[in-house]
Formats: C-alpha cells, structure tokens, sequence
C-alpha cells in the first residue's frame, strides 16, 4: 500500500532513551509533537525491557490513534555507522533498545489499522535541528520525526538560505550534498568544542552556526 499524501503523516524518532512523534499535515506543515520518555531501557534486565519497549508502543499507538492517523513513518534501521557511541557495549546495547522499540511499535500501529512506512535516516536530526527546532519550539528528536514525517510524504529539504550563503555551494550541488557537507562540519565543531572546553549542552543552532563559521576558537 503506497503512501496516501491526502493524509497526515506521523514521523517517529527512535532513541533508547526518548521516541520522538510528529505528525506533519499533507502540505508538509507541522501539527503537532510528542515525547514519550524511556531513561531507563537501556540499564534494566531483559524482561524490564521488553515490558517497557511494549508499554511504550502502546501509548504511542493509542495516542496516534486518538488523533486519527492512519499512516506512520520511521528511519529504516541501520547500524552500520553509529557516531554517538564509542564504547562497544554502549553501542550494542542502544542499537538493541532501538531495534526492540522499532519492532514494538511497529507491531502495535498494525494492530490498531495504522499503515507503518519507513524512510532513510540520513541527516533527519541534521535537519530537524537547524531547519525546523527553532521555528517550531521542538527539540533535536521532534525536529527528526517531523523530518521523517515529511520525507514520508515526499517533500524534500532545501537548505534554509542563512546556512546555504555560509557554505558556499559550487555551482550544480543539490541540497542533500550540501546537508552532507554540514553534517561533517557540525561533527568537527563538536569535537572542537568539547577538546576547548566549551559549554556546548545548551548551544542553540546559531551558536553552532556562530562557532562553525565564525571566528570561535
């Protein structure tokens, strides 16, 4: 069953420590967004977890149907590069939560009639960021599931002009290489300001923009 772009389209972040929902109207716009928290999937037994991931999906589920959407999209899974965790446990771990989340709440959707779509990753959060967090009062997850929503529904991600006239694109480049040359920008600036000492928890995107452009040291 192809997408319906007459209808809404909810968009799912999956983290093991928060599932990020927004739903995206046909024309692409926002609706509405939700954080359902789970700090501690990643710590308890195996049991605990499954009990979890499964209550979990069930309140997103019910949730989504409450609001009448029909159709759901989430990033296809892929662990083949995983750049938030260094240690092999950490990252064994997390890739489990997320897998275990995916297939509870695929399930779930299922149930309730709901059609489940999936979409590639590559840059959601990038974009969720630095395009629509601001705007939109959302975090770095909901700015990703609204990415996802709207990837769903076909639309695609211009580069906001702020960030394209400090990236200097060379003639013919599209907008997905130029998210692509962002995000390693972004990766470096971070390790910068982490070896330099800074404060970076609560940088909004201009002060990244600020830091990766400007003259910040």
């Amino acid at each position: 069953m192809p997408v319906n772009k007459d209808l809404p389209m909810a968009g799912i972040d999956l983290n093991p420590d928060v599932v990020a929902v927004t739903v995206a109207l046909p024309d692409g716009n926002f609706h509405i967004s939700r954080c359902f928290r789970c700090p501690e999937l990643v710590y308890v037994s195996h049991e605990k977890r499954e009990w979890i991931a499964g209550n979990l999906a069930k309140d997103i589920a019910e949730w989504l149907e409450s609001l009448g959407i029909k159709q759901v999209a989430l990033e296809e899974l892929s662990f083949a590069q995983d750049h938030d965790t260094n240690r092999l446990f950490n990252r064994v771990t997390h890739n489990f939560c997320k897998r275990l989340l995916f297939n509870r709440i695929v399930v779930a959707l299922r149930k309730r009639g709901i059609a489940v779509f999936t979409v590639s990753a590559r840059f959601t959060s990038l974009i969720g960021y630095f395009k629509y967090s601001r705007d939109y009062g959302l975090s770095a997850h909901q700015g990703a599931a609204f990415v996802i929503a709207r990837r769903a529904l076909g639309f695609t991600e211009k580069v906001p002009k702020e960030i394209l006239n400090r990236l200097s694109p060379r003639e013919g480049w599209q907008h997905f290489k130029l998210w692509g040359k962002l995000s390693g920008l972004f990766r470096a600036a971070r390790k910068r300001a982490v070896r330099n000492g800074h404060m970076i928890l609560g940088w909004n995107p201009e002060e990244w923009l600020s830091f990766m452009f400007g003259n910040s040291s």
